[in-house]
Order: C-alpha cells, then structure tokens, then sequence
C-alpha cells in the first residue's frame, strides 16, 4: 500500500471541503432534532434520539457516496489516474491504498454521527449504543466500497453514483424482499425466481439488520441476527475490492 497515495487521497477530500461540509451538514441535524423534537407533546428525548440516528445515516452514507464516485471518476476524467499509475505502484495497491483512504473518510463520518448520537441517547456505555455504533461503521465501509467498485466500473460519475444508492436500497430492503420470497412467488416460474433470489441474496449485505434506531430506545432484540448481518458485510467488502481491482487490472489506458 503506497503512504503518499494515501495522504492524497486524504488531501482530495480537505481540497473538496467535504469534511468541513459534512460537519456542517450534522450540525444542522442535531439542531433539528432538537428543534422537532421540542414540537412534540410526549416522548420528546426518544423522538430526538431516533430523528438523529437516522438522519446521521442518511446524511453520512449520501455525502460519502458522493464524494467517492466523483472523486474516482475525475482521476479517470483528468487523466490523473494515468500519472498516479506510472508511480512505482500496482494497480492492486492503487485501488487497495485508495480504498483505505477512503475508508478513513468514511470512519471519521461515523465517528462524528456516533458522538453526536451519543450526546442524546439514554446509555452512552451501553451494549446496544456500542452495537449500533460497530454496524454503522460497517454499513458506510460496505457503502465505501461499493461506491469505489462501481465508480471504477460505470464511466459516469452520477451512474455510479445513482448505482451505489440502488445497491444501498436493495440492501436496506432485503429483509422484505426475502420475506416475500419465502412466502412464495404466485407467479410463472416462482420457484426458479425464488432461488435464483436466495442465490442473489448471498452477495447483498443484510443492511437492514444494522443500524436499527430503535436500538438506542429498546436496546437490541436479536444479537445474533445482527452478529451475523455485521459478519456478511465484512465478507462482502473483500469481494468489492476484489472485483475493483479485477476491472482496473483489464482496463486499458
């Protein structure tokens, strides 16, 4: 892994001013949260809680979809991908060094939602805050990854982007789909659908299963649905890079 890629990188996102907008960006949702939630007549602490944690997420993974998408496609676009490549580097270590960049991006961005969540939520130190806190970290490394793989595969920056947001969403909604699934397809040819769907299913992360916000009010119900939800996400960011590094070794410039 090349250290000066890296530092780059890390300078690509401090030249595009993301941190300082995303900081923005989350202070205006704690100020929300608060703002909504002084409107309500009960529950006011737990609708404040539950407010933050989503928008946290939402802001967090949309910023960081965007920035990766537009920032890999403007090193293809600009040529600069071409230079970086005549470094002493491989494109392996090209994409492995671009990818833990990003990932620290990606980390800092959930450790500054994580704290602002942690201001409001009942028990900072608690099992549930700490779980919700591990599977967002996750969630945005998946998001990372998944963002770079097709950023590197789609040769539109909005295409990429829009493709990242569409693995997100199919992610978010697996539970529901699966649910259909096994219930049964009332269709013509429902049985292939459904295991050609459960084949499918092995390769989306179950993101549905984390970051649950109803964990910081009632704590977490299944444990080890969520053990294995963060498991499979971890299995899938390899096979991301490993893809992202396979579509980089075969292009030609």
């Amino acid at each position: 892994m090349s250290l000066p890629l890296i530092n780059y990188t890390l300078k690509a996102a401090k030249r595009d001013r993301l941190i300082w907008i995303m900081t923005v960006t989350f202070v205006l949702a704690i100020c929300m949260s608060i703002f909504m939630s002084s409107a309500v007549a009960v529950e006011k602490e737990i609708f404040a809680v539950v407010f933050m944690g989503g928008s946290m997420r939402l802001f967090a993974v949309i910023g960081i979809v965007l920035f990766v998408c537009f920032y890999v496609r403007r090193l293809f676009e600009n040529r600069e991908i071409e230079y970086l490549l005549s470094r002493p580097i491989s494109r392996a270590g090209f994409v492995l060094a671009n990818a833990f960049a990003l990932s620290v991006v990606a980390f800092f961005f959930a450790l500054c939602a994580t704290l602002a969540v942690g201001f409001v939520v009942y028990d900072a130190f608690s099992a549930s805050y700490a779980l919700w806190c591990t599977s967002f970290v996750v969630e945005l490394l998946v998001v990372v990854h998944a963002a770079l793989f097709f950023s590197m595969v789609i040769t539109s920056a909005a295409g990429s982007a829009l493709a990242t947001m569409g693995f997100y969403v199919f992610s978010r909604m697996m539970g529901q789909l699966l649910g259909i699934s096994e219930s049964g397809v009332d269709l013509p040819g429902g049985e292939f659908l459904n295991m050609l769907f459960n084949a499918i299913s092995m390769f989306i992360p179950r993101l549905d299963l984390l970051t649950q916000t109803s964990w910081l009010v009632y704590g977490v119900q299944d444990m080890q649905a969520c053990a294995l939800s963060i498991a499979h996400g971890l299995v899938i960011i390899p096979l991301l890079l490993l893809a992202a590094i396979f579509d980089l070794t075969r292009r030609e410039f």
